[in-house]
């Protein structure tokens, strides 16, 4: 079996890289839910703005000022959505390092699991051939001492 400190220094690697992978999650679902709210908060200044241009239309001032700060507004949430979907691509980057990283690490676990095998066949190799040539030696002599008797 594999060596025991690599195995713990893998197992402490695997739950920091779970570790980091929920707090992508928890990044995630939080960014969903702010640009949910950005969503909402659109579709209520665009309700506002509809209610408010039927009620101030005779005022042609006051309806280029709305049209001004509607735009501004535009601007801004297209902006955030920008903002929003490179926080998005930053976070399927860190995923799939992460994910990169979790492999690597159970490759190597696998190889050097294999390297232990195959070093502990050997051990147990080179014991059982010297048990045989004890077990030859001790025959040897109790034919000698056979020997010496007769």
């Amino acid at each position: 079996s594999a060596n025991p400190a690599f195995v713990t220094l893998h197992n402490e690697f695997v739950k920091k890289i779970r570790h980091h992978i929920d707090d992508l999650d928890k990044s995630r679902r939080s960014a969903e839910k702010l640009e949910q709210r950005w969503r909402d908060s659109l579709t209520k200044l665009e309700a506002a703005s509809d209610k408010v241009h039927e009620e101030k239309m005779r005022s042609r001032q006051w309806v280029q000022n709305q049209v001004d700060k509607h735009r501004h507004s535009v601007e801004e949430l297209k902006c955030r959505i920008a903002d929003l979907e490179i926080m998005l691509d930053n976070e399927k980057k860190q995923r799939n390092h992460a994910r990169k990283l979790r492999r690597e690490s159970e490759e190597r676990v696998g190889r050097y699991k294999g390297m232990a095998e195959a070093r502990l066949d050997k051990l147990k190799a080179e014991r059982l051939e010297k048990n045989e040539l004890a077990q030859a030696l001790l025959e040897q002599q109790e034919i000698n001492r056979k020997h010496r008797e007769s």
